[in-house]
């Protein structure tokens, strides 16, 4: 299948690998047979690795996989659909770093403040060192001196059994053993099995929010840290310090870090409960039989037993605050498609606060003056381009990279691919792009405008500062 390559600028045969994003569809096309995708759609993973174009099998890759974003992933993403959307009103005031409002998810929600409630009373210790069960009996047969219930088949069967005879009298028979009730708790009731499965998801979850508060925490370190760095040029320590001053103040980001460490103590010793309770006997008892409908049935042990009563609460909230990752194939494409359209408007955003902050650009006609040149910065199907003197030099959003393209040109023109996230590519350089053709971008970077600058910079000023020969 023919396709348009974003990256590249040309059409090309679909690759048996894919990167999600990069690649447009020409025609109208069926994917796997049950997703409709119209020309000009971007192909975009909705959870399934492996598809079907037509008669093209092909894959994504794993990097690109709905639900396998890490928190800082996450975080970054949400960042972008915030500052794209704060951007449409305030213009080139937004601020490009994480916003302060994403900062308030360190905060506690209302899951964990019932959950260090119900904890702290012992209402779940309770459950699991009394729980409720049910009365089961069976048959067996079982040495007189044992028996505590009689069996209603206990007569036939001690007639068919002489050998459980002790001997036998002019009167009848006494018995050695007979057929008696033994009593079982069964523990599997309905109640338990919830309790169990509660104690899963909740598991899950607060692991889940540790390494998303951690991660914020670290981030807001790392600002503070700015403040006191002796290993940066102190004029780019105020530059840093003064862009970060746009999303937070120094007060704001220490009140931030606070509510953050206070929120890990407060998870980590709700986790350590958790995992105690998982250790004890009724959920040692009930793992991997635990499997519950999301809807809870109202039982009468649910609804008013002291202490079971409060799964309910918990189960109801968990719920609430779990990830969805339920919506259905073409709600995913099109949130991939908005994220990918938010991250374009990211990236427009970084374009004009460069523009606006270097005094050799001034606006003109629609376009652009540097020191007297005209050049034209425009938004196109691939990205965002630039062209100047003849050069043009294209911005293209991605999602992830996992190959270097080497199309950048040793006048900074050419085409350069801004990837949103890509872990090993957390700590690289802006002067790397000359080599990868490829550069992070994203609000969790202190130096994302700074490597805007560099970058466009070197386009602009390269045919003013360096000869034809060089």
């Amino acid at each position: 299948m023919i396709v348009w390559d974003r990256y590249q600028g040309v059409e090309v045969e679909l690759p048996e690998y894919v990167e999600s994003g990069r690649y447009l569809l020409l025609t109208d096309t069926l994917m796997n047979g049950k997703l409709l995708l119209n020309s000009g759609t971007p192909l975009f993973s909705y959870g399934e690795a492996q598809f079907r174009l037509d008669n093209d099998s092909c894959s994504f890759l794993d990097f690109a996989l709905p639900g396998s974003e890490t928190p800082d992933q996450l975080r970054a993403k949400n960042a972008v659909f915030h500052i794209a959307r704060l951007a449409e009103t305030t213009g080139e005031q937004a601020s490009p770093l994480l916003p302060s409002e994403l900062a308030e998810h360190s905060e506690l929600n209302e899951l964990e403040k019932a959950l260090d409630s119900i904890v702290k009373r012992g209402h779940l210790h309770e459950i699991s060192r009394k729980p409720r069960f049910n009365m089961v009996y069976r048959e067996e047969v079982t040495d007189i001196s044992r028996v505590k219930k009689v069996a209603n088949g206990a007569v036939g069967h001690l007639a068919s059994h002489s050998e459980d005879w002790y001997r036998r009298t002019l009167s009848g028979v006494l018995p050695k053993r007979l057929l008696s009730l033994v009593s079982d708790d069964e523990l599997g009731i309905y109640e338990n099995r919830v309790y169990v499965s509660l104690l899963d998801a909740l598991d899950r979850y607060l692991s889940r929010r540790l390494r998303d508060v951690k991660a914020l925490r670290d981030q807001l370190k790392r600002a503070i840290n700015l403040t006191e760095s002796t290993e940066l040029f102190y004029r780019l320590r105020e530059t840093l310090c003064a862009l970060w001053g746009q999303t937070m103040s120094e007060k704001q980001t220490e009140a931030s870090l606070n509510s953050s460490e206070g929120t890990l103590e407060l998870l980590e010793f709700l986790q350590k409960k958790i995992s105690l309770l998982r250790q004890e006997n009724l959920y040692q008892a009930l793992k991997g039989e635990s499997r519950i409908p999301r809807q809870l049935r109202p039982t009468n042990i649910l609804l008013h037993d002291q202490h079971y009563r409060h799964l309910r609460t918990l189960w109801h909230l968990q719920q609430k605050e779990a990830i969805a990752g339920r919506d259905t194939p073409s709600e995913i494409v099109a949130g991939e498609l908005q994220f990918l359209n938010s991250f374009h408007h990211y990236l427009v955003l970084l374009v004009r606060r460069y523009m606006k902050a270097n005094l050799c650009v001034t606006e003109s006609g629609g376009g652009y003056e540097f020191w007297g040149e005209f050049f034209d910065v425009s938004e196109e199907r691939d990205g965002i381009v630039l062209r100047f003197k003849g050069r043009e030099l294209w911005l293209i959003p991605g999602l992830c990279c996992e190959e270097a393209l080497n199309t950048m040109n040793h006048d900074g023109s050419g085409r350069i691919i801004l990837y949103f996230f890509e872990e090993s590519q957390m700590r690289q350089s802006v002067f790397d792009t000359q080599s990868s053709g490829k550069l992070q971008v994203n609000p969790l970077d202190f130096y994302v405008e700074e490597k805007l600058k560099i970058l466009i910079g070197k386009f602009l000023w390269y045919p003013l500062t360096c000869s034809p020969l060089a």
